[in-house]
């Protein structure tokens, strides 16, 4: 447990390798491997596969990372932790994403997204939803990524959001631009605009503004 938490905090100051070392300290140890019988230990185990894959995913190791959640799956759906699975299922989703993969990307963040919406889990419902419309907008289905954006939010209502409001506005501004709907493009380019010029946050807010002009172009075009 100790080296579980110590890969987490490795993780969160970009000291990948080390975290990775610790994850694996775990899934090496021999004694851990012969109790697989008890369910805290195949949570422990599962939980260091997990961590294992966020390692490999932020140093660019995709293939392996998705090996690793497909461990941590595997061992969270033979003790039955539903919420586990589902955010493996979210995490295998962001790498099939980053990889193009975005079938595969779809399905695995619709199947986190149905146990979050079941489990009432509202911030985890609308993270899997804002990438679940991500991967509408890769594939053309402008449409279906303007619904998605919609539940998403109506899922954050009342509470605070992990995922901004200003990457739903941009992902709802990309639609909207594919589209050709100006003004509403406009409309939330200008509001994660807003929020993005108070924070330091250079590249979305560089990519923001890029959106914008192209928009305010095919406007002043017409």
């Amino acid at each position: 447990r100790t080296n579980l938490g110590r890969a987490q905090v490795l993780n969160e100051v970009g000291r990948h390798a080390e975290a990775l070392s610790s994850c694996q300290e775990i899934l090496d140890d021999p004694e851990l491997n012969a109790e697989t019988s008890s369910s805290a230990v195949v949570d422990l185990l599962a939980a260091a596969h997990q961590n294992s894959g966020l390692c490999l995913e932020l140093t660019g190791q995709f293939e392996l990372a998705l090996d690793h959640y497909a461990s941590a799956g595997v061992g969270y759906a033979n003790i039955g932790a539903t919420r586990a699975m589902a955010e493996v299922a979210y995490d295998r989703g962001l790498v099939l994403l980053a990889l193009g993969q975005h079938a595969e990307a779809l399905a695995a963040f619709t199947l986190a997204a149905a146990t979050f919406r079941e489990g009432g889990f509202r911030a985890l419902l609308a993270m899997a939803l804002t990438n679940t419309a991500e991967v509408h907008l890769y594939r053309g289905e402008y449409q279906s990524c303007l619904d998605v954006l919609r539940e998403a939010n109506e899922a954050l209502a009342g509470i605070s959001s992990p995922v901004g409001d200003h990457v739903r506005l941009l992902t709802a501004a990309r639609a909207y631009s594919a589209l050709h709907l100006w003004p509403e493009a406009q409309a939330s380019f200008a509001q994660a605009l807003a929020f993005l010029d108070q924070r330091d946050l250079a590249i979305e807010r560089a990519r923001a503004q890029w959106g914008l002009g192209v928009v305010l172009a095919a406007i002043g075009s017409h």
